[in-house]
């Protein structure tokens, strides 16, 4: 009875340790689960912002684009009060530390 007894409580204690070891495992994978979870949100963050950052971009090319062409510049230096040259000009003296332009 003795020898059945120590089998029991040996049974007993393994069958606990088993059960201890099964609730860490699965406590475990909760908390991986839960940091992927968070890895996952901040990398979807990531992307929106990354997106909404290529979209400014596309925007302000297409503003760039526009300030750039020859017609705004030539409306927005008549604004500015410029006028359009109709004669030549003829620079001088490329040596020089100055630069002087005539007009032919």
């Amino acid at each position: 009875m003795g020898t059945k007894y120590k089998l029991d409580k040996l049974f007993n204690t393994f069958f606990v340790l088993s059960i201890v070891f099964f609730v860490s495992a699965l406590v475990y994978k909760f908390y991986q689960c839960s940091c992927i979870t968070i890895k996952n949100e901040e990398l979807e963050q990531a992307f929106s912002i990354k997106k909404d950052i290529e979209e400014d971009i596309s925007r302000l090319k297409a503003v760039n684009s526009s300030l750039s062409s020859i017609s705004y510049i030539e409306k927005r230096s008549n604004e500015l009060g410029f006028v359009k040259m109709d004669a030549r000009l003829i620079s001088l003296d490329l040596d020089s530390k100055t630069q002087v332009a005539l007009i032919n």
